[in-house]
Order: structure tokens, then C-alpha cells, then sequence
């Protein structure tokens, strides 16, 4: 099987030598990684902002897919080499950055006089990227999920190279998924008295569906889609989002009447419904050719050359600002009093976006500079980038 570059990451932007023709997915990348936080710090009050951002993980997802297409023209490795050296560059970064978190808890908690909040359980599921841990990584096990298998959804691809039949042929899939998703809502839920409980109640529901199948065919759809999404005209691109702002506006209007007002696409995100779905495939497509536009247009929209390496730079530390937003959502509030921040005056999502950016740059200034001075070997230099420095 030929296979993509290993050492391109799927959530990093192509190499330099396409820079020029890929500024669209800088752009949504950092769209994507500000509705993420927007999402984990924005008030529940705030409906109107909540449910216009609620398509951020599905946009990264696609946006993967793309440039999983544009980096795949050189590929000469095999799975097992892919695999390896893919699924490190997601792993090692969480590890790192746990390692960190769980550490300087200690000392946070210590500092403050309260008792350390995360049990050994918690901190093995963090790791794990498993639900039950600190939270929030979820994301990272749906990208981690995909590159297990996107060289296969890329060979399928391959064969079926009729952009229109291969998005037919995932469209079937995704209404099996759906059938899926019906008779897994019908199972019933039993209290665990036996080792055969045990394996229905926690292996099968728990673990294999609910944190694997039904997140890893539904974002390996979009994935899919994201790849021949750069290779469809943009007029009938446009036609394609038409034909999901028909279904999500139809199912919205459907849902509100059966519960009395508007329903945000949050209440069928897990597992992925089709209303959640439509609307973001809906907001990505949009938001995918008016960055096109930009892109395109750039000595026009980005006059100013640092805004463009502004993208350029959240887009390629996307990853880390994910990390470290973890990091200040769960400790903004004492910063907030060691600072005195009038959070009505600078809201949560500021502080928390603009201290994990600040965070991913002191990170890469410090470890540039150690990668530069320390005699760690080429091995070791390797190590150290790949864990700290996406």
C-alpha cells in the first residue's frame, strides 16, 4: 500500500512548497481551534454564539482529510512505518503535556491548601485518552481513531476516483451508520452481576461502541469527505452545502416544534447525528471558499504580511494551544484572582486563548533554543521536536 509521508502531520499544515496553495486551511485551522475554545469557555447564555460555532472538531476533521490528499502524492511507506511515526506525533505531545499537568497540580493544589482533585483512575484514563479522565481529549482519540485507518479510506479513494459515486458510496455508509446508531440507542442498559455483564455492559456499550465505532465512521466520513472537497468546482460545492442547509434547516424545524423552540445541533453531537452533521458539514464548506476567496486574494484581505504568518503559525501550534487551553481551563479562575482580571471586562475566552498562545511560544522559544544547545544526538533532537514542538 502507498502511503502518505509519516513525518507530515495529519493536523499540520502542508510543506512549504505548497504554502502558497494551501493559506485556506491555515485560516480554517485557526477558525477551528478558536471555536474549540470558544466552545469549552463561552456561557451557556450565549445561544446564539454557541450554536453558530458548533462545527469546529468536524471542520478539522475535513480540513485533515484534505491536506491528507494534497500530502499523499509522495507517499512511499508502509503502514507499519506510517502507523509508528503518525500515531507518536499525536501520542507523545498528550503525554508530555499530562505529565506537566499532573505534576504542577501538585503544586497548584498545595499552594492553594486543597486536596489534589485527580485520582489515579482519572489520570489513567487521561493518558489513555478514555472517558473518565480529565477531559477534553476526547478530540485527539477521534484523530488518533483516523489515522489508523485514513491510508485505507485514501486507497479507497484511489480506486473510486469518480468524486461523485465515491461521495454516494459514503453517503451509504453513513445511512448504515445511522441505522447503527438507532439500534445501539435500543440496547438495553444492565447492572453488572457476572463476568458476561461485565463484557456487554463495559466492553461492548462503553468502550468498543460508545467511545470507538460511533465516533471513528461518522468523522471518518467527513475525513473522506475533506479529501474531495479541494477537487470539487466551486459552484457545485456550493450546491452540495445547499443540499445540507436544506436537511439541517428542515430537521431544525422539525425538532423545534416537538420541543417548543430551537434545538441546538450540540444535543445530537454524541455520537454525531445528522442534524449536527449537516450543519457542519454546512458552516465548513462555507467557511472552506470564503477562506478559498481570502486565500486567493490574500495581497487584498492580508495586506499586512504578519497576518498571513499569523495564520501560518496558529494553524502549525494548533495542537499545543489545545493542550494548553486543557491547562488554563482548569486554572484561569485563581490567575483571574492573583491578577485581579474583571472577567466581565475581559471575558474567559481571552484569557484562556491568549495565555495558551503565549504558553505554545514560550514553549517553542525554550525548546528551540535547547534543541540548539543541548547534545541530544539526532535521535534525540527528533524526539524532542516531535513531542514539543508541532
Amino acid at each position: 500500500m502507498t502511503l502518505p509521508n509519516p513525518n507530515s502531520n495529519l493536523n499540520e499544515p502542508t510543506p512549504r512548497v505548497i504554502r502558497t496553495r494551501s493559506l485556506e486551511f491555515d485560516i480554517l485551522k485557526t477558525i477551528g481551534i478558536f471555536c474549540i475554545i470558544l466552545a469549552h469557555t463561552l456561557p451557556k447564555t450565549e445561544v446564539f454564539i454557541y450554536q453558530l460555532r458548533n462545527f469546529d472538531v468536524p471542520l478539522m476533521v475535513m480540513v485533515s482529510g484534505a491536506l491528507f490528499w494534497i500530502t499523499s502524492a509522495n507517499a512511499n511507506y508502509s503502514y507499519i512505518q506510517y502507523l509508528k511515526k503518525r500515531v507518536s506525533r499525536l501520542i507523545l505531545p498528550i503525554w508530555c503535556f499530562w505529565v506537566f499537568f499532573f505534576t504542577i497540580s501538585i503544586l497548584i493544589t498545595g499552594v492553594q491548601g486543597v486536596p489534589y482533585p485527580f485520582s489515579l483512575k482519572e489520570i489513567f484514563y487521561s493518558f489513555t485518552l478514555l472517558i473518565g479522565g480529565v477531559g477534553y481529549v476526547w478530540i485527539i482519540r477521534v484523530f488518533l481513531l483516523i489515522a489508523l485507518i485514513s491510508p485505507f479510506i485514501l486507497t479507497f479513494k484511489k480506486q473510486v476516483k469518480n468524486n461523485w459515486i465515491f461521495l454516494l458510496l459514503i453517503s451509504v455508509i453513513y445511512g448504515g451508520y445511522e441505522i447503527l446508531v438507532n439500534w445501539f440507542n435500543s440496547l438495553p442498559l444492565i447492572s453488572i452481576s457476572s463476568f458476561s455483564d461485565f463484557l456487554y455492559q463495559r466492553i461492548f456499550i462503553s468502550l468498543l461502541m460508545s467511545q470507538i465505532i460511533l465516533l471513528l465512521i461518522p468523522y471518518s466520513l467527513l475525513f473522506a469527505l475533506g479529501i474531495v472537497m479541494t477537487q470539487i468546482p466551486q459552484k457545485k460545492l456550493l450546491a452540495i452545502a445547499l443540499g445540507f442547509a436544506i436537511i439541517f434547516v428542515t430537521l431544525a424545524i422539525n425538532y423545534s416544534q416537538d420541543a417548543g423552540s430551537f434545538v441546538l445541533t450540540q444535543n445530537y453531537k454524541y455520537p454525531p447525528r445528522l442534524y449536527y452533521i449537516s450543519y457542519s458539514i454546512l458552516m465548513t464548506i462555507v467557511s472552506y471558499l470564503i477562506a478559498s476567496y481570502v486565500s486567493k486574494n490574500h495581497s487584498k484581505f492580508l495586506k499586512k504580511t504578519y497576518l498571513e504568518q499569523a495564520f501560518i503559525y496558529l494553524s502549525s501550534s494548533s495542537l499545543w494551544i489545545y493542550l494548553w487551553h486543557i491547562f488554563f481551563l482548569y486554572y484561569w479562575k485563581p490567575l483571574v484572582r492573583i491578577f485581579a482580571i474583571d472577567p466581565k471586562v475581559i471575558p474567559e475566552f481571552w484569557v484562556v486563548a491568549s495565555l495558551s498562545i503565549l504558553m505554545v511560544y514560550l514553549q517553542k522559544t525554550i525548546v528551540s533554543s535547547l534543541c540548539l544547545k543541548l547534545p541530544l544526538g539526532e535521535k534525540g533532537l527528533k524526539w524532542l521536536k516531535i513531542a514539543l514542538l508541532q
